[in-house]
């Protein structure tokens, strides 16, 4: 079941907010399987990259390998397979694991920071005399609950760290991130974690966007290429999407369209069948991908272009124009899957005392409007449209009770129209956002609402 979310005007920090999703099923094809599913022959992966999560250590010990492994073995199922200490003063200890219910071996190792000191390290390592690292293999059947579980136990097995680098992505996360993302909530992290996208513009010409982190999860990395600057934003909107909706799914041969939403394809083409026709000094040309020994840039990457070549001959791939403007645009429909559904479903339950909060605490400030939306039985005798989403403006609540206005027109909702009183349960909330001068507010920024409360109170 994929889930279809409708950005109507209103949305996307305009005043109104109007936009609704509704649950469809069998839109599309339902996914298969990645084990012995056919893979298109350019899309295959040599093998699935390896992840290394470097954790900086405060304390000026660091930690006795007689702790780690004693935490390890208290752990259920979990075996120490290989103990070693090192003659090299920048490396302490290492250790060779395996921590149920990862399928894969692990490896631990504590080292001295100043051997990850170059330049662009983040300040928490610099300041920190040594690292914790850990190297292993996602699972590609599921590489985001892997992820998860992996981030998980290295941050709550050394809770004193203060940042987490993350190779695959190239990115870092503070501990208040971490904590939010992996350790306060019971959902799942956003797919996104899993891969980090990586702007290049050299000033004279359009931007170069790619990926990195989808090869550890044995997918593809994606590009985009000659993205005007002004597009940056819904182009990596766009890239985002299409990852996530690759984690379930295999990509289409090159050259196929491939159905991102309603009226929104894009073709997928190898680097190979593009970066050659570029201008030198150009972004992503193959002077970027000339390098001695392994490139990162180079290898099974796919190049996110219109669904259809352009130009005189019809042989040039382009950077998707019109499905960037789609989904720039608030009344683009955009294809999502129920996974990420939930998982904000998840979230905006869990954080409703947030948004609750920040309404009983500005209830006398006209600038403020506060919205949830919520899934209502979709009226259509077609088994398609299972349930449609609809915003709400809240006007009273309640305990867990919220009465609130229609802000639309139900498409499929029979014996409801917009501007109609509703009462609904905060346990039905599939997302809440909060307007107000200082910018909208959902439940993934709960800090900035807070700050925003404090400062329209004073």
């Amino acid at each position: 079941m994929l889930v279809v979310w409708l950005k109507r005007r209103g949305f996307a920090g305009r005043r109104n907010v109007t936009n609704h999703y509704w649950v469809m099923e069998d839109i599309l094809p339902q996914p298969s399987s990645r084990k012995g599913h056919s893979v298109p022959d350019p899309w295959v992966l040599p093998r699935v990259e390896p992840t290394t999560l470097i954790l900086a250590w405060p304390h000026r010990e660091p930690p006795p390998l007689t702790s780690v492994t004693a935490a390890l073995s208290s752990s259920a199922h979990s075996e120490v397979l290989d103990e070693s200490t090192h003659e090299s003063p920048l490396v302490q200890w290492s250790l060779h694991c395996r921590v149920p219910p990862h399928p894969m071996p692990v490896i631990l190792w504590c080292e001295s920071s100043s051997a990850r000191c170059t330049k662009g390290t983040h300040h928490s390592v610099k300041q920190c005399p040594w690292i914790i690292g850990l190297g292993t293999q996602l699972d590609a059947r599921d590489p985001l609950q892997c992820y998860g579980g992996l981030v998980r136990l290295i941050t709550s097995a050394f809770e004193e760290s203060t940042a987490l680098y993350d190779s695959g992505s190239a990115s870092w996360h503070t501990r208040k991130e971490l904590e939010d993302l992996f350790l306060s909530s019971g959902a799942e992290p956003p797919a996104e974690i899993l891969w980090g996208i990586h702007a290049v513009s050299t000033g004279r010409s359009g931007v170069w966007l790619h990926t990195h982190g989808l090869w550890r999860c044995g997918r593809i990395e994606l590009e985009m290429l000659e993205v005007p600057k002004a597009k940056v934003d819904a182009a990596g909107s766009l890239i985002n999407t299409v990852a996530e909706l690759l984690l379930d799914s295999e990509p289409p041969p090159p050259g196929h369209p491939y159905h991102v939403g309603t009226e929104i394809q894009v073709a997928f083409q190898p680097w190979q069948k593009v970066a050659p026709f570029l201008r030198d000094g150009v972004p992503g040309c193959m002077g970027d991908r000339r390098a001695e020994g392994e490139n990162p840039h180079t290898g099974v990457r796919a190049v996110v272009c219109s669904a259809r070549p352009c130009g005189p001959s019809r042989s040039e791939w382009k950077w998707p124009r019109s499905a960037v403007e789609r989904f720039a645009d608030d009344d683009a429909v955009v294809f999502r899957t129920e996974r990420a559904t939930r998982r904000q479903q998840d979230v905006a339950r869990a954080l409703w005392p947030e948004l609750a909060m920040a309404f009983f605490s500005l209830q006398g400030c006209q600038q403020v409007k506060f919205f949830v939306k919520v899934g209502f039985q979709s009226g259509c005798r077609t088994r398609e449209i299972a349930h449609e989403h609809v915003w709400l403006r809240i006007q009273r609540i309640h305990g867990n009770d919220i009465e609130g206005e229609l802000t639309s027109q139900p498409l499929f909702v029979s014996g409801m129209k917009q501007g109609d009183m509703v009462r609904i349960s905060a346990a039905l909330l599939s997302d809440w956002v909060a307007e107000t001068p200082l910018g909208d507010f959902g439940p993934q920024q709960v800090d900035g609402l807070r700050g925003a409360v404090g400062q329209l109170r004073a």
